[in-house]
């Protein structure tokens, strides 16, 4: 008598189990990588954190002058074209003297040597930080309607 051997079995029929295992193994990862690229993509990015921008000088600007370019102040400092005027506030300004500065005011015009240290002063120019060139100088006295700084 001829035993006939029973057939064999094939790969895929031995390891049926891992072979599922796998294949489901391998979906997940693939379903996860693709979730997680979908998720990334469609967020927006954090919020940057809050900076101030840097002056543009290498120092900073220690105060600003009224917008209309008029300090009141008491004058500090006098050398040649440049004076130091203290404002109430405290802030310091270096005031420079052109040949086109007027002293004084249309209906009384004066001179620098009016205003001597210490004297209670208006200057009106372009302010720049703490510098103003000013375009006139007078007395609080004699200013109408100055604002003040």
């Amino acid at each position: 008598m001829i035993e006939e051997t029973p057939p064999q079995r094939s790969f895929l029929q031995r390891h049926r189990i891992a072979v599922i295992a796998a294949a489901v193994a391998a979906g997940v990862l693939a379903l996860g990588g693709v979730g997680w690229a979908v998720a990334a993509s469609n967020s927006s990015p954090p919020p940057a954190p809050a900076v101030a921008a840097p002056p543009a000088t290498s120092t900073p600007p220690k105060h600003k002058a009224a917008t209309n370019d008029t300090i009141r102040g008491t004058v500090q400092t006098q050398s040649g074209d440049t004076w130091t005027v203290r404002t109430r506030a405290g802030a310091t300004f270096t005031v420079t003297i052109t040949s086109k500065t007027q002293f004084g005011t249309k209906k009384d015009p004066s001179s620098a040597a009016r205003f001597p240290i210490g004297a209670m002063v208006v200057v009106t120019g372009r302010a720049d930080d703490s510098s103003i060139t000013a375009t006139r100088i007078s007395s609080p006295s004699t200013a109408s309607d100055t604002p003040t700084q």
